[in-house]
Order: C-alpha cells, then structure tokens, then sequence
C-alpha cells in the first residue's frame, strides 16, 4: 500500500515535472542537513533514505570499526 507522504511526492514531481527520484533524493539531503543541525555530536557520515512504496524514513550513521587499536603512548617509547 502507498503511503500518503510518497502520494505526495509523486503529486508534486508531476506538477513541477521533475523526477520523482530527484524530489526523493532532496528530502534525504534535507533529512541528513536537520539531523546534523539538531544533533551535532554525531553528526559524521550520515546518509538517509525513503522505503520506495511504505515512504519511511531513515538516517544511518557510518562508523568505522575496528579490530585492534593500540595505545599510542606504549609505541611511541
């Protein structure tokens, strides 16, 4: 089932004629630039997305992870 926000992006793609995608893919910049506004600290390498026909919304925060890290002091004797 369609959800009404992503009826409202399909009705405003066609009026403006634009691609739906391209509508899609300015709500997610937007959603990634509210997010680093009202949350600052962790804020790094967030991307978002819209599920194609529900219209949910999610931002994904990318960390790096690693299997050892060393204490820089001990290495540096």
């Amino acid at each position: 089932m369609k959800s009404e926000f992503m009826a409202a992006i399909t009705q405003l793609s066609s009026e403006k004629g634009v691609p739906k995608e391209m509508v899609v893919e300015a709500i997610e910049a937007a959603l990634v630039s509210a997010y680093k506004r009202n949350f600052e600290m962790a804020a790094n390498n967030l991307t978002a997305t819209i599920e194609g026909e529900s219209g949910v919304p999610q931002i994904f925060r990318h960390q790096l992870v690693v299997d050892e890290l060393e204490d820089e002091r001990r290495t540096a004797c």
